[in-house]
């Protein structure tokens, strides 16, 4: 293995890193999205139950707590609707698949620049394959932010186009 196929396998082992430390913060941050929507929610549903029923059989129920329930009630609902809609456990998963398959992709590059070879065409078509492996990931990966990739590496190399889904 030529010290330039080393360093290419570094690179690539880096970035896959970084992408697969993107990934899954997306992932977490998603499920915290969707955890704290949901909560908001059943808060909110929780008042509205409690405020309807302290107020059965008193006729003297103020027009403006019966205005809030409504608003509060109409709050819930709309945030119920708006996780359904986002669908935050689905693209969370996607975001957690994605980063198992740069873990993985990483661990292929690991092993061959650990057990490197002096048969230089086995050493050039392990890289085309991983490239293409690569490539493929990324096709199928669902989108980061720049924002993400640049707070896991301040420093981003566009080696193999890690870091774009285009």
């Amino acid at each position: 293995m030529t010290k330039e196929q080393q360093q290419l396998i570094l690179n690539w082992v880096e970035d896959a890193q970084v992408l697969l430390n993107c990934h899954l913060s997306m992932a977490e941050s998603t499920r915290k999205k969707h955890r704290n929507i949901g909560i908001l929610s059943a808060v909110l549903s929780a008042l509205v139950g409690s405020s309807i029923f302290a107020s059965l059989g008193h006729e003297d129920t103020s027009k403006t707590l019966i205005i809030l329930t409504g608003l509060i009630s109409l709050c819930a609902t709309i945030l119920t609707s708006v996780l359904a809609f986002l669908k935050l456990p689905e693209i969370a998963n996607q975001y957690h698949n994605s980063g198992n398959e740069y873990a993985a992709i990483r661990k292929e590059l690991e092993f061959l620049f650990t057990f490197e070879s002096s048969n230089d065409e086995y050493v050039k078509n392990e890289i085309k394959r991983l490239k293409i492996r690569w490539d493929e990931i990324r096709k199928s990966s669902i989108p980061i932010s720049t924002k993400s990739i640049k707070k896991f590496n301040p420093n981003v190399s566009l080696n193999m186009g890690s870091f774009s889904n285009n």
